[in-house]
């Protein structure tokens, strides 16, 4: 096999493990979307709301919050599961009384399922 062949084989496989696998919205059962096992949705609330809601979650969940801040526009939490799995989430305000929400279990490869547990338990608060 050539090299330009071989580069060319390694870049489309590459292409398609950057871009990740991505489903979006398909029904009101279903109002979030995934890339890459990251569970992302857009809530009709403020940002300060909606942090807050997040930090309860989590504590409620028995989740040792290791990092959290938030400024107005964007928020960041980190925090470990019992198990020792790490959990992102993060928020930005896309107007005054939206805010997006992305929720990654795991470092590299989000687990979608517990990211959806997480989800539903937020929505619960909400």
């Amino acid at each position: 096999m050539s090299k330009k062949v071989l580069l060319g084989v390694v870049s489309f496989a590459m292409m398609f493990i950057l871009l990740g696998c991505s489903s979006g919205p398909t029904s009101p059962q279903k109002p979030w979307s995934t890339k890459m096992g990251e569970l992302v949705w857009v809530e009709d609330a403020k940002i300060d709301y909606v942090y807050k809601v997040v930090i309860k979650t989590l504590d409620e969940m028995k989740f040792n919050v290791t990092k959290d801040q938030q400024d107005g526009l964007s928020g960041e939490i980190q925090a470990k599961t019992l198990t020792n799995e790490k959990v992102f989430i993060d928020l930005k305000a896309e107007t005054a009384d939206w805010t997006r929400v992305k929720i990654r279990v795991g470092f590299y490869w989000s687990n979608k399922d517990e990211a959806r547990v997480i989800y539903e338990r937020i929505k619960q608060n909400l």
